[in-house]
């Protein structure tokens, strides 16, 4: 019967009832179970002798539930699975089918999470095998979402809220910097939409409302007339008494300038001053020009984070989307807001001891903390020895003193 089976699977060399169960329920778990699942009989192997093996049961029945979303079922299987049997099967679980389904499959992850968290190492390949990096953007995904389909956010949903306060302590333990991860994630957030309201009307410099377009357009053209003024006086003094001669620009020649016509050329440099400067420095065009760039730098921070929550939701980035920014921006903000929320929840609960991961805390970390200060010297000791050399210093210098002129008065 073997060497039939091996030809019908297209394989040369022998494989073990092991691998061949595998194959047979990952094929199950690709919906080809009414093409492979009638060619091979679980409980019978090859030489047709019964077995009776609860590994293999046990896993039978998992991947079964899960296929069928029975999550509650899943979990409580997973519960009374020993921890061999639970590291022999993590191969087999569909982790990205669990991560798609929060908050339905959050008891299955509480589960998987918890016994290996309390059994392994975050380098463990087991660990790994959990894909931890997916866990806290599904879990700010789902609050957003409920945010969203509640309305205004007072809803929630508080029966799944114990399994992602572990899920999230679990996660905060391994990775330290989680609470500040999702603490800057959400400023963000709000920062981008303080920047989409900014986009409003401007004071123009005759104290006027505007938009920036008019607003710049209004200052340019005033610009302009000032420079056409300008350009009006330089060609009527150029017409009236200056000349672009040699002559009359000669060293001698301007040394002989009267009083009168000194007084004629600073009005005349004057009044050219008064008109040209206003339009090469004008305070409220220079405003407005600053204010529309930073208004383009702040468009392009609030598209790359919106295409960065498109990614986090799985969705292309180039297509057209007619979804409100702002209600994404905020949705999200309420998401890591109910994260932080929760973490602060379930570390205020647990404390002390608990609220610090085995893996964070090392021997040399320990060493340090018992540590005394200043060589094993205790503070009071420390402030008593301080005092003490005060004291002897100044009265070193007292006697040092009275020496010193007791000798100048024998010397006399």
């Amino acid at each position: 019967l073997l060497p039939k089976i091996l030809k019908s699977q297209g394989m040369n060399k022998p494989v073990s009832y092991e691998e061949r169960c595998r194959n047979q329920l990952q094929a199950m778990l690709k919906n080809d179970i009414k093409k492979s699942g009638g060619n091979l009989n679980f409980l019978y192997r090859p030489n047709n002798k019964p077995i009776h093996s609860p590994v293999h049961n046990q896993i039978q029945k998992v991947l079964y539930l899960l296929q069928n979303k029975l999550f509650e079922e899943c979990a409580s299987e997973l519960r009374r699975i020993d921890l061999p049997t639970l590291h022999a099967i993590l191969n087999d679980i569909p982790f990205k089918l669990l991560y798609e389904s929060i908050p339905l499959s959050l008891p299955v992850l509480d589960v998987l999470y918890t016994r290996l968290y309390q059994s392994t190492t975050p380098g463990s390949a087991s660990w790994r095998l959990l894909s931890p990096d997916m866990l806290v953007p599904k879990l700010i995904l789902f609050f957003a979402e409920e945010w969203l389909a509640s309305g205004k956010g007072g809803k929630n949903c508080n029966g799944y809220f114990p399994a992602c306060r572990n899920l999230l302590w679990m996660a905060s333990t391994v990775d330290t910097s989680l609470a500040d991860s999702l603490r800057t994630a959400k400023v963000t957030m709000e920062s981008n939409i303080e920047k989409l309201g900014k986009h409003g009307l401007v004071e123009c410099f005759d104290g006027s409302l505007k938009s920036l377009q008019s607003s710049l357009q209004f200052e340019m053209n005033h610009m302009i007339q000032q420079m056409k003024q300008a350009l009006n006086l330089l060609k009527e003094q150029r017409g009236k008494d200056l000349t672009d001669t040699i002559s009359e620009s000669a060293h001698q020649r301007l040394l002989q300038v009267t009083s009168a016509e000194l007084e004629t050329r600073i009005f005349r440099n004057t009044s050219l001053l008064s008109i040209i400067e206003p339009a090469t420095k004008c305070e409220s065009f220079l405003k407005l020009l600053s204010e529309l760039r930073q208004r383009a730098e702040d468009d392009k921070t609030v598209l790359r984070d919106y295409k960065s929550l498109l990614r986090m939701n799985g969705l292309p980035c180039n297509s057209v989307r007619l979804e409100t920014v702002a209600v994404e921006f905020q949705k999200f903000s309420h998401g890591y807001s109910t994260a932080l929320k929760l973490l602060s929840e379930v570390r205020s609960e647990r404390g002390g001891s608990d609220s610090v991961s085995p893996w964070e805390m090392s021997s040399e970390d320990s060493n340090l903390t018992d540590q005394p200060n200043l060589c094993g010297a205790q503070p009071e000791i420390q402030a008593f020895s301080a005092v003490t050399c005060e004291c002897f210093f100044y009265s070193s210098f007292i006697v040092y003193i009275y020496g010193y002129f007791y000798v100048l008065l024998y010397e006399c």
